[in-house]
Formats: structure tokens, C-alpha cells, sequence
């Protein structure tokens, strides 16, 4: 069953286990249930706009994942079935499709060999549909030029974390080539930790889909 922590047993040594993520972002969709190979995996629905801050584990297999309706049976997306190996970290992204109605999910395989363990790592998702093409900006300056929707979904070099000195900084999403902020944020970015910063929510929003730009730290 997913859940938000990693629970070990002392007395015997740990199974190796694979770890998924899930970010429902997609302020289109219902509640979702996750089915891991037909297997009901959640115990209630999850809400849109929701976001874990642990992985959970799992024996390591080739899963095939649908995210259906919460309470039903409609299916909602799914991710096709794939290997899900021992010691890799998995990204599920459910998010509005960016060509017309409906959800789509997609795998991010979260790759965190090459983290620096002396700089904050991080990346950037523009998860906010029916938003304009964005900048991000720390402490004034521009880390991400003209991220577009769901741009990462697309292109795996978005995925991947970038390097710069730990600290605390206002992050600042602004309109593309402009100095027009649309929404910020404080947040501090460790040495040795990886980040990923999500926009989402819709334009005129409230509640979980109003416009936000979170830090989640990669954690199991």
C-alpha cells in the first residue's frame, strides 16, 4: 500500500525496494485511486493539487499503473507497464493535457547520481495549466528561461537538477521576459538535498488549484 513513509524492520536486513513519488497536479481530474497491476495501492482517494513529501517504497517488479475515478472504476490515466528497479526513485505526474480535455500521467525517472553533496540541487516543473510561458527567478536572479507547460513531460532535460550555492532565497515565478511577477516565495535549499519547485494551480484558483510555487525535498 503507498504510503508516506518508509517503514524498516531492524532485526533483519532490508529488502531492496523501489521508490514512487505521486504529484497529482492535474486540476482537471477527480480524486484518484492508484492500481499497481490491478491491485488497489491507496487506501483513500487522492485529491488534485496534492503532493507527498516522502517516497514510498515497493518490492521492485514491472508495474503497470492506472489512476482510476476515487471510489470507482473509471479510469482517469495511466502509466504503461515498466521496470521499476531496486534503488530507483519514480516520479508519477498526473497533469492536465496541455492538447485538450482530459489527464495525462507520465514516469519521471529521478535520477540522483550526480547530486553535489556540497550545493543545493533542484528543478523546476511548470505544472500550472492555461498559465503563460514562465522565468524563475532566486534572489533576482534567473534560474529558468521561458518554461512552458508541462515542458518536462516532453523533455527529459528538465528533470535533471541544477547546482548553485545553499541558502535561503525568495523564489519568483514571473511572466516570460518580463518583470511581472506572478507569485513567490522564501525557501531555504540545503547542501546535499535535492529539490524539485512546482507551479501549479490555475489562473483565478482557489484553494488547492490556486496559483502556488511549493518546494518538495526529496525524501524517503
Amino acid at each position: 500500500e503507498l504510503s508516506s513513509c518508509l517503514k524498516s524492520v531492524e532485526s533483519t536486513p532490508p529488502k531492496p525496494q523501489t521508490f514512487i513519488s505521486v504529484l497529482h497536479l492535474a486540476p482537471a481530474g477527480p480524486d484518484v485511486d492508484v492500481y499497481l497491476n490491478n491491485t488497489k495501492s491507496t487506501s483513500t482517494p487522492i485529491p488534485s493539487g496534492t503532493f507527498f513529501n516522502r517516497y514510498s517504497s515497493l518490492d521492485p517488479n514491472i508495474y503497470s499503473i492506472v489512476f482510476k475515478k476515487g471510489g470507482g472504476d473509471s479510469v482517469v490515466a495511466s502509466v504503461p507497464a515498466d521496470i521499476y528497479d531496486s534503488l530507483t526513485y519514480s516520479t508519477l505526474l498526473l497533469f492536465n493535457n496541455p492538447y485538450g480535455a482530459g489527464v495525462n500521467a507520465v514516469r519521471i525517472e529521478d535520477d540522483f547520481s550526480q547530486l553535489t553533496g556540497t550545493g543545493a540541487n533542484f528543478r523546476f516543473f511548470h505544472v500550472a495549466p492555461g498559465l503563460m510561458p514562465v522565468d524563475l527567478y532566486l534572489d533576482g536572479n534567473k534560474v529558468a528561461s521561458d518554461r512552458q507547460y508541462a515542458d518536462n513531460t516532453t523533455n527529459g532535460f528538465y528533470n535533471t537538477f541544477t547546482v548553485r550555492d545553499p541558502g535561503t532565497f525568495t523564489l519568483a515565478v514571473k511572466k516570460a521576459g518580463s518583470d511581472s511577477t506572478i507569485v513567490q516565495t522564501n525557501s531555504s535549499l540545503d547542501a546535499g538535498q535535492a529539490y524539485t519547485i512546482l507551479l501549479s494551480g490555475v489562473p483565478g484558483g482557489t484553494g488547492e488549484h490556486a496559483l502556488a510555487v511549493d518546494v518538495l525535498r526529496a525524501s524517503n
